[in-house]
């Protein structure tokens, strides 16, 4: 019954990362938790098991050297994540079981495809702030003579708009598809490599090139971020010590 109970949520879980090909994903259903363990999970943290399903956790002795591998990668990126505070990042409690097992390795997958979904909702929220906020004051000052309406009751057309907001919402879809797009396909074309895998081992070395990419990427901004600190942090140079050097 065990092994039933496993195969048929490995098999659930796979069908669920097909669908992320076609668009189709539902959303998994989470175990309820109290209300502290809510408050205490970041909003955009991202748990491994989202359905509620034991996972193995395994001692670093008991690995094999490509299961070692997956870990220290993804132990440094979920480090990097917390330290530099990004937006959407991975919880602490999950590099004991990320990528381990036949039921973990689908979590695994699946929670990661999660996380890149996460990282293009929040990025395309960021590109829109700007927009959002003159669409808003433009559906203000349209509805100021409609005491019916509030600004917010207001269904705007693209025709309705200026020509200056139509050519910033052009630009924004613009962007979004230049800056996000290859991320999007890195994801689809990552999880058809890892359905289409044959073994176990060539399944993690596909999720481990994803953790690694992501990483170095974590690591350059780390390095951003210190290289502007200490730019800000720098006193300035008067004209007094730049004669005297």
């Amino acid at each position: 019954k065990a092994d039933d109970e496993i195969s048929n949520a490995v098999i659930r879980i796979k069908d669920e990362l097909r669908s992320v090909l076609d668009g189709t994903v539902e959303q998994p259903q989470e175990t309820q938790r109290t209300d502290s363990a809510k408050k205490n999970i970041h909003k955009n943290e991202i748990p491994l098991v989202p359905q509620g399903i034991l996972v193995e956790r395994r001692s670093d002795e008991s690995l094999s050297v490509e299961e070692r591998a997956i870990r220290q990668s993804f132990a440094r990126l979920v480090s990097l994540q917390h330290e530099i505070k990004e937006e959407c990042r991975f919880t602490k409690a999950s590099i004991k079981t990320f990528g381990l097992g036949r039921v973990g390795f689908w979590l695994s997958a699946a929670a990661w495809s999660q996380f890149i979904t996460k990282r293009l909702e929040s990025a395309y929220g960021e590109m829109q702030v700007d927009l959002q906020a003159k669409l808003v004051q433009f559906a203000g000052l349209k509805g100021s003579g409609n005491k019916t309406k509030s600004a917010e009751g207001i269904v705007l057309d693209f025709e309705d708009l200026p020509v200056e907001l139509q050519d910033e919402y052009q630009l924004m879809m613009n962007r979004a598809m230049d800056e996000l797009g290859p991320l999007a396909l890195e994801r689809a074309v990552n999880i058809q490599c890892i359905v289409q895998a044959t073994s176990y081992n060539e399944r993690l070395g596909v999720l481990k090139e994803c953790v690694d990419n992501e990483r170095r990427r974590l690591e350059a901004k780390k390095m951003l971020l210190g290289l502007e600190k200490d730019a800000f942090e720098r006193p300035i140079m008067t004209r007094e010590d730049a004669e005297a050097m």
